[in-house]
């Protein structure tokens, strides 16, 4: 073999390895930014759902309801919430004094009940109009693109 069809044999090779690489490295990257993307997505949509559960349980507890009916109730609806969120929210939601609660201990197993307050039904009033009104602008920049 000649240092030049050498060298031909090296920069082949080279060149092979690098196509590899490349490919390997941009791949990766192009990987990377669609699971990133999916992961933002993913968090930012929580945001959102976070931003509402308050709404949707006061909308949910005119009538007395216990807690896994409510997680019932609101995945039905399709609000997918977890009882691990539920409950603290119900817990915070009582403390400041817009749900009230009782316990039925009629059955075999006791159950905690709870419904809007009066204080809950003036929030809820005043939240359904703060949401009312972001949906209007919200609604009226997204006909604008």
């Amino acid at each position: 073999m000649t240092i030049t069809a050498y060298l031909s044999y090296y920069d082949l090779l080279l060149t092979i390895v690098c196509v590899v690489q490349y490919n390997r490295f941009n791949s990766k990257k192009v990987g990377d930014y669609v699971s990133q993307k999916d992961v933002i997505i993913t968090n930012l949509v929580g945001e959102l759902k976070r931003g509402t559960l308050v709404l949707s349980v006061l909308l949910n507890t005119k009538e007395s309801t216990y807690g896994y009916s409510l997680v019932q109730a609101l995945q039905n609806l399709g609000i997918d919430i977890e009882q691990n969120t539920l409950y603290p929210l119900l817990r915070r939601l009582e403390k400041q004094a817009l749900l009230s609660s009782s316990w039925d201990t009629t059955e075999s197993r006791p159950r905690k009940y709870y419904q809007i307050s009066p204080l809950g039904l003036e929030v809820l009033s005043d939240l359904t109009a703060h949401w009312q009104e972001t949906n209007k602008i919200i609604n009226a920049m997204l006909e604008e693109v």
